[in-house]
């Protein structure tokens, strides 16, 4: 993910295929670039459509101009402290006062109070009120040094392969080929993609249109089906909400028939064409508009 947990001084460019549907998410996958103190972040924004050509130029803008997008940073988590407090008993024993005093020098905890550090104390210990019953969850104990340490250390290892783990969709491989296996990789489609599906139906991947057969072993056995009407793979990255703020910036591009000048030429003819045959939506109205395709009428909002 070039959300999170990419470290890497040698990476070049990074490639956002794609609107990033936020500024801040655009911002933190540029900075993966030349992630070194001395040199500039790159990147390329590719849009698969043209709305997304509009996006894309909303959220440099914004970025160029220093708008950032979702709420003020908020007060230390409190979940997230619990997680240092158990990470610290696997690194061993520790002073409960010490480490108040080591978590309020952090600006998120500058104001952590000692009732709210105790509390979170006395949930790794033990569960807290509503888990105090189940030994699993009694982590932490207080030596008669006044120390407080792991339990058991052999939990150590486990809490440490298991906080702040970062979980993503399943993902089932896509092979073209006989029905019962094998076959050349086509790619992969996330599960929630491929529950969709049923025997003879269509999608699109890799560039071919492809028919779905049967599914084994965690593994879609699919056959070519050139010339038929495909569904589209939707993956969950792409089914992020546009941000309020880059709404507001797209929405008023939308509503600058002057600025469409400077677009690419199919994206101002994109737009040209929408404000002859139909209307702009506008920030306050909601647009719905009918349409046919493929033999039938849709309706969209």
């Amino acid at each position: 993910s070039l959300d999170l947990g990419v470290d890497w001084g040698d990476v070049d460019l990074v490639i956002q295929v794609g609107a990033p549907k936020g500024v801040k998410r655009l911002v933190q996958r540029i900075g993966r670039a030349n992630h070194r103190f001395d040199a500039p972040s790159r990147a390329l924004l590719v849009p698969a459509n043209r709305l997304e050509v509009l996006e894309c130029r909303a959220a440099l803008e914004a970025a160029r101009a220093g708008a950032l997008d979702g709420e003020p940073r908020p007060p230390g988590r409190l979940d997230m402290l619990c997680q240092h407090i158990l990470l610290t008993a696997c690194a061993g024993p520790f002073d409960a006062g010490a480490l108040f005093t080591e978590v309020r020098r952090a600006g998120p905890y500058a104001a952590l109070a000692r009732a709210d550090f105790d509390r979170c104390l006395d949930f790794c210990a033990d569960g807290g009120y509503a888990l105090r019953a189940y030994d699993q969850w009694r982590r932490l104990m207080q030596g008669p040094d006044g120390l407080w340490r792991l339990r058991d250390p052999r939990a150590a290892r486990r809490i440490r392969m298991n906080v702040g783990a970062i979980v993503e969709a399943e993902t089932l491989k896509v092979r073209a080929g006989p029905a019962h296996g094998g076959g050349r990789a086509l790619g992969e489609v996330e599960e929630a993609f491929a529950a969709t599906l049923r025997p003879g139906d269509t999608f699109l991947i890799g560039g071919e249109v492809v028919r779905y057969e049967s599914m084994r072993e965690m593994t879609l056995q699919v056959s070519r089906a050139p010339g038929r009407e495909p569904k589209i793979p939707v993956f969950a990255g792409g089914r992020l909400p546009i941000s309020s703020l880059l709404a507001d910036r797209v929405m008023a591009m939308l509503n600058a028939p002057d600025s469409w000048a400077a677009l690419p030429a199919p994206v101002a003819q994109w737009l040209a064409l929408q404000a002859r045959v139909s209307e702009m939506p506008r920030g306050d109205d909601l647009l719905v508009e009918t349409f046919p395709r493929a033999g039938r009428w849709h309706l969209a909002a």
